[in-house]
């Protein structure tokens, strides 16, 4: 008899972006779009690229919309909204991209679920432009990426009465 073992397509998630506890995994999106930077000026008068926000469309896993990613930052999915804070992040696999992180949501419009957390991961691009691109103080750049962001939270059943 020949044992085939399991497939699984996606690379686990280091442990430097664990949940610190045990959630559920509400939903998978994915962000396309672009992290927004400014060429501004250090307080020791050097110039440098800035994170300055994020603007991107939300898709589910079929390619549906279902919402956006902003500055703050917040994401609206379905018409619900969350904010979060960073508590820690990782170097994407690829140098190219973005870091990997994971956020605690701080704000949640609604309780059907109890979003608490959220992954972003599997970057592609997104970085500034190199310290050798040296545009005039002020300049703004939106660079492409894409990543998945996982939601975590404690899902809420709704029971239809009579079942």
């Amino acid at each position: 008899m020949t044992t085939i073992a399991p497939f699984n397509p996606v690379p686990p998630i280091p442990s430097q972006i664990d949940l610190p506890e045990k959630k559920d995994l509400i939903t998978v999106v994915v962000g396309v779009g672009f992290q927004l930077y400014q060429y501004q000026r250090q307080t020791d008068g050097t110039l440098k690229w800035i994170a300055t926000g994020v603007d991107a469309k939300l898709f589910g896993l079929y390619g549906d919309a279902v919402g956006t990613h902003t500055t703050g930052p917040q994401w609206v999915i379905h018409g619900q909204t969350y904010k979060g804070t960073r508590l820690s992040e990782i170097n994407a696999n690829n140098p190219t991209s973005i870091p990997w992180l994971l956020l605690r949501v701080t704000e949640r419009s609604t309780t059907e679920n109890e979003i608490s957390y959220i992954q972003r991961v599997y970057t592609a691009a997104g970085l500034a432009p190199p310290d050798t691109v040296k545009p005039s103080e002020g300049t703004s750049y939106r660079s492409a990426y894409t990543a998945y962001y996982l939601l975590w939270g404690t899902a809420v059943v709704s029971r239809t009465r009579g079942l």
